[in-house]
Order: structure tokens, then C-alpha cells, then sequence
């Protein structure tokens, strides 16, 4: 029975990564099909709700390295602490962890929060927002 649960709970993502898939196509084949509704009968604006927005708004960024670079780049302090930290362990030598605590700092001084941003990442790498504009 204990193994059926881990089973049926390595299945689960699995299986929500074909369902949102699935739920991605049919909202753009909708958003598509009333875009061309639009065309037909001459309309100047088409009605786009949220979710038709982010769909074509992700549409547009499939070809871009965007979302690549800031995932590389805002984590970047995490990286830099743990390889200080091994490099230190075995030299003594703490200028990387020193120097990235100093470009932490300065960045926190001019009003980054590089807590926010972080978690931001990382919540938009599996699609979360942790913002909505109102």
C-alpha cells in the first residue's frame, strides 16, 4: 500500500504538467480563434482578458533570453557564497564571501532587495507571481 502512495505521488506532476499543457493550447487555440473573429467582422480592438494577455505575452518571449538571464543572474550572490565558503575552507581566504557580502550591501544601500528578488525567480520559474498590478 506505502509503495502505491509514492507511486501515485510521482505520477501526480507528472500528470499536472500534461494537464496544464493541454490548458495552455486550448486557451491559445480560443484566444487565437477570437482574434480572428475580430479580423473578420473589421474590429479596431479585441477584449483580452488576463490570462489572453499572459498567453500571448509568453508567446512573444518564447524567443527570448530574458527570463534565462535574470534566473542566472539574481541567484548569482547564493552561488558566489558557496563557492567562497569551499574556496575559504580550504584556503582560509574569505575575499569572495567578503566581496559578495560588500555587493550585497551596496545593492541593499540604492534600494534592492535582493530577497524579493530572489524569491520572485524563483516563484516565476514554476509560474507563480507573487505581485499583481491592480
Amino acid at each position: 500500500m506505502n509503495i502505491l502512495g509514492l507511486v501515485a505521488g510521482a505520477i501526480k506532476p507528472v500528470a499536472d504538467i500534461f494537464v496544464k499543457r493541454t490548458e495552455r493550447k486550448a486557451q491559445r487555440d480560443a484566444l487565437n480563434a477570437k482574434v480572428g473573429m475580430a479580423k473578420q467582422e473589421g474590429a479596431d480592438k479585441v477584449t483580452l482578458t488576463d490570462a489572453d494577455f499572459e498567453s500571448i505575452s509568453k508567446q512573444a518571449e518564447n524567443e527570448t533570453w530574458k527570463d534565462e538571464y535574470l534566473t542566472i543572474i539574481i541567484p548569482s550572490p547564493i552561488v558566489l557564497f558557496l563557492v567562497g565558503g569551499i574556496y575559504a575552507a580550504f584556503t582560509g581566504d574569505l575575499r569572495i564571501i567578503e566581496g559578495t557580502v560588500t555587493g550585497i550591501q551596496a545593492l541593499g544601500a540604492v534600494g534592492v532587495d535582493m530577497g524579493f528578488l530572489m524569491e520572485a525567480v524563483v516563484l516565476a520559474g514554476v509560474s507563480l507571481k507573487i505581485w499583481r498590478s491592480a
